[in-house]
């Protein structure tokens, strides 16, 4: 308030004058930190189209569980429908 003409009290400025330092923030985890933590409870789903020598066409569904770095669930058909990913979700993802 120095800068302006006129002269203001620095009661009455002191209100609405904001504070030039930064607020600390708090120590956050990583990326790194949250995939460990997590790790247990992580899963991939993948559902891809594979064309053969012969030139049909085989659709795969995979679920993969990431911290036994195993497969869980696999199923390959030549007619994809709702059943592929519906008989997973129905028997869930062991422990």
């Amino acid at each position: 308030m120095a800068s302006c003409s006129s002269q203001v009290s620095t009661f009455r400025s002191g209100r609405w004058h904001v504070s030039c330092r930064a607020v600390p923030k708090p120590p956050s985890q990583t990326w790194r930190t949250f995939l460990q933590n997590h790790l247990a409870d992580l899963v991939a789903v993948d559902f891809l189209v594979v064309p053969t020598a012969t030139f049909r066409v085989l659709y795969v569904f995979v679920v993969l569980l990431h911290h036994r770095r195993r497969v869980v669930r696999f199923n390959v058909t030549e007619t994809p429908s709702g059943s592929l990913d519906r008989a997973a979700d129905r028997r869930g993802v062991p422990p």
